[in-house]
């Protein structure tokens, strides 16, 4: 898996919401855009402090209307800079009754470029809103209440619950196992399986801690929900139950997602786990959002919520799953080696966060040194493969603290990693792979032992020096802007590129490593430049800055 940011720069001008008018140029003119229904001219000028946000909202869907967007530019601007929340600017919405009228000129603006900044952040706000209100627990109650009520209050409950997503999981549990009308368990049993992927990781944390009959009811939905992420816990609690119709349910879950009865729970959990490392979609519940929710099932409480980063998300799932994998055989390497990754990864990326604390304790490199060279080996190969410079470079220092024979052969994974990073695109891996060799001391040679001394000796001669690619196309002008801010900032800049990467393959390959990418082409032409670049293996983990103008992002 590539991991790779693109930071993009975004060139342009904002206006934020300031207006000058121009009083008295063209009277006719004044004159029609003042002649709106029940507002008098100088409520135009009036300062944003002595206007309402129901009066600012109502200028900005009828400046929309009559097209004097950079008026509606900055009464939108005004409402967005009064502070109103989320959840107020729903109900300000929703008490105007101009729903519609707002919906309307939302879709209008975002198809004109003076107002799409302002419209785009007000249907923000109002999604937001939406959102919050849907989540909230008591609002979740009531729309469960609201699934006995009339056809029109049990599609309208539907709709909010689905929305709510996972946040809505703990009730809706409870009332999926609750003793109340069988008919209204149906209605919530429906909508947990049109809650589709939301439900099935809390439904399947619940399963150890139900008894045989609710075990029955959870496994009923799972059977309904094509997502295989429930697929271990389905599969262990169908070899482990005494309940012949819990037994029974199970085999209709693994029938139905396509897994075997004798499958290993280890082998699907560690499966698992490699997704949850990957970062597939499928596993991410609220994409583009801060937080993600990890579960966990108490028999007193019931499904228990925690919020957490999304940066760290993914690792904090597969180190969970790695360790149930574990559990069930602690034996397996690459299981023990993916859990450590997880963990590297999990303070690579969670780097800067506040509260991010070690998940088992102690720092991750305290268990990559502990579990030996095999396992660093193992995690400096899964680097390799995925183009992960920091991971790599920590596995490297975990196996230089315990360097001995296994540095060399790697007999135990069938391939040498260390060796295969003295290859590496990034020239720190190379050094540092080169400094591991070097200070495990070998006593017979190897493939690759002519590379040591000549990557330390260019680590003496080039030790601070950084090279850097400017991608401006023939632009030879924008070349050269570039070139002088990024000389002043101590990079040396390999040549013009004027029809892209392969122009400059050969300096490329003469470089000690590049550490920085720019380019400022336009569009589609700026993709092009990027996925050409990482398709270069010199090139393929080196930064990359986007500059971008406000057309192209």
């Amino acid at each position: 898996m590539l991991r790779d940011t693109l930071i993009r720069h975004r060139l342009g001008l904002a206006t934020g919401g300031i207006l000058t008018i121009a009083i008295g140029a063209a009277p006719a003119a004044g004159l029609l855009a003042a002649a709106w229904v029940g507002t008098p001219a100088s409520a135009q000028s009036a300062p944003a402090a002595d206007r309402s946000p129901e009066e600012l909202l109502a200028n900005f869907i009828h400046f929309v209307k009559i097209a004097r967007y950079d008026v509606a530019a900055g009464e939108a601007a005004a409402l967005l800079d009064s502070g109103i929340s989320a959840s107020e600017f729903v109900d300000l919405i929703h008490a105007s009754g101009e729903l519609d009228r707002f919906q309307s000129a939302v879709a209008r603006g975002l198809r004109v470029e003076g107002v799409q900044q302002v419209a785009a952040e007000l249907d923000a706000l109002y999604r937001s809103g939406r959102l919050e209100r849907a989540r909230d627990p008591e609002e979740i109650m009531r729309n469960i209440g609201m699934l006995e009520g009339t056809m029109g209050e049990r599609l309208h409950a539907r709709t909010r619950l689905i929305a709510a997503g996972e946040y809505g999981m703990t009730l809706l549990l409870d009332a999926l196992l609750g003793g109340g009308d069988p008919a209204v368990r149906a209605r919530v049993q429906q909508v947990l399986i049109e809650s589709g992927r939301h439900s099935v990781i809390p439904l399947a944390e619940s399963l150890d801690g139900l008894s045989p009959a609710q075990q029955e009811r959870v496994l009923n939905v799972l059977a309904s929900i094509p997502y295989r992420a429930s697929l271990p816990a389905v599969t262990s609690l169908h070899q482990s139950t005494g309940s012949d119709s819990v037994r029974a349910a199970a085999a209709r879950v693994i029938t139905a997602l396509g897994g075997g009865f004798d499958a290993p729970p280890a082998a699907l959990y560690a499966s698992l786990a490699e997704g949850y490392y990957e970062h597939r979609d499928e596993l991410t519940s609220f994409p583009g959002e801060d937080f993600q929710l990890v579960w966990d099932f108490d028999p007193a409480q019931g499904l228990l919520r925690t919020a957490t980063a999304t940066e760290i998300y993914h690792e904090t799932m597969a180190m969970r799953m790695a360790e149930r994998a574990l559990r069930l055989d602690p034996g397996s390497a690459e299981t023990l080696a993916l859990w450590i990754a997880s963990a590297f990864r999990r303070e690579i990326d969670g780097e800067g966060l506040e509260h991010v604390v070690p998940a088992a304790g102690r720092d991750a490199m305290y268990y990559a040194v502990a579990a030996g060279p095999s396992i660093g080996q193992r995690i400096l190969a899964r680097a390799i493969d995925n183009r992960d410079t920091p991971l790599a470079r920590r596995a490297i220092a975990a196996i230089e603290r315990t360097a001995g024979v296994d540095t060399l052969t790697g007999a135990e994974i069938g391939r040498r990693p260390l060796l295969e990073a003295l290859n590496f695109h990034s020239r720190r891996v190379q050094i540092e792979s080169a400094l591991a060799l070097a200070y495990s001391q070998p006593m017979v040679t190897f493939d690759g032992a002519e590379r040591v001394v000549p990557i330390l000796a260019s680590a003496i001669r080039d030790a601070g020096d950084r090279y850097a690619i400017v991608l401006s196309g023939p632009d030879r002008e924008e070349y050269d802007r570039l070139r002088t801010i990024l000389e002043t900032r101590g990079y040396s800049v390999l040549p013009p590129a004027d029809g892209g990467v392969d122009d400059i393959l050969g300096p490329i390959s003469e470089a000690p490593g590049i550490d920085l990418i720019v380019t400022s082409l336009p569009g589609n032409d700026a993709v092009m430049a990027h996925d050409r670049a990482r398709s270069e293996p010199r090139l393929a983990a080196a930064p990359m800055l986007v500059l971008a103008r406000s057309a192209d992002s």
